[in-house]
């Protein structure tokens, strides 16, 4: 794991005044925070952005300003709390209202940290420097715990006769057992960073089960589906399929897929449609 730093956090800034906007990101820049703000001027182009972008490219935070046309920084902040998978995202509030009630509705909301635009950058670069040391904290924490849970699953699939594939978030394979290296003929080295779909389909894999199962992995679901699979020298032998998403706590991880190879049980080449999505 690379530790984040102050050139790598990514910042999203909802900020409809040019001025101040590009005054931020400028100072940020030179405060070592080398990656420029994603900055949009509407709280709804900025959700729009959210929802839709690569989990791998998340903001780590979000300077929101309060008064904006359309949908204010308080409906953006709902949104984040209630929607957004990423619902312990740093949000900071960056705004010249100093009202009672503004300072209550954004504490109410969720708001991690309320600045003033007067005089607040200071506090900002330390808000920013304590929240990259927490999140190096947090995933030092992560890599522990995913590294528990391998080395129960790798022990655990030794002992299995079933395939077992385990894919990072894109879906690239991160670990294969046995089983699965002696049914497909590749090596442990030939499959790591591959995706599964790119080594075992061939020409009469289940078009139905492709399907279902590029669903799964574009949502973060689960399914179970027929189909064929293909060896590395191109002979292929039915599986039944059990794909689903890793967590760590709240944290994805991945996905898990347990392969039944079907040939011992006379199932024929010419596998039929998905079992269930």
């Amino acid at each position: 794991m690379k530790p984040l730093a102050k050139d790598s956090l990514r910042l999203v800034h909802v900020e409809d005044d040019d001025e101040f906007a590009q005054f931020a990101d400028s100072f940020l820049q030179r405060a070592g925070f080398k990656q420029p703000c994603v900055r949009f001027d509407r709280g709804a182009v900025a959700l729009n952005y959210l929802s839709r972008i690569d989990p791998d490219r998340t903001p780590h935070a979000i300077l929101l300003d309060l008064n904006m046309p359309g949908m204010g920084g308080l409906e953006v902040l709902r949104w984040l709390r209630r929607n957004y998978f990423k619902r312990d995202i740093a949000v900071y509030m960056l705004t010249s209202s100093d009202d009672p009630e503004d300072i209550s509705q954004a504490e109410k909301a969720g708001i991690t940290k309320y600045f003033f635009k007067t005089g607040l950058f200071d506090g900002l670069v330390q808000e920013l420097d304590q929240l990259i040391a927490s999140y190096n904290r947090k995933e030092m924490e992560q890599v522990r715990l995913t590294h528990e849970s391998m080395a129960e699953l790798a022990l655990m699939s030794e002992y299995a006769d079933d395939m077992v594939i385990l894919s990072d978030s894109q879906g690239r394979i991160k670990w294969v057992n046995d089983p699965f290296l002696r049914a497909s003929g590749y090596t442990l080295a030939e499959t790591l960073g591959q995706k599964p779909g790119h080594l075992l389909r061939g020409p009469d894999s289940n078009p139905v089960a492709i399907r279902m199962l590029d669903r799964a992995l574009r949502s973060f679901g689960s399914c179970e589906c027929r189909s064929l699979n293909y060896r590395k020298n191109g002979t292929p032998y039915p599986v039944h399929i059990s794909l689903g998403p890793v967590f760590t706590g709240s944290r994805f991880d991945g996905f898990l897929a347990v392969e039944q190879d079907l040939s011992e049980k006379g199932e024929p080449l010419a596998t039929t449609a998905g079992i269930a999505a």
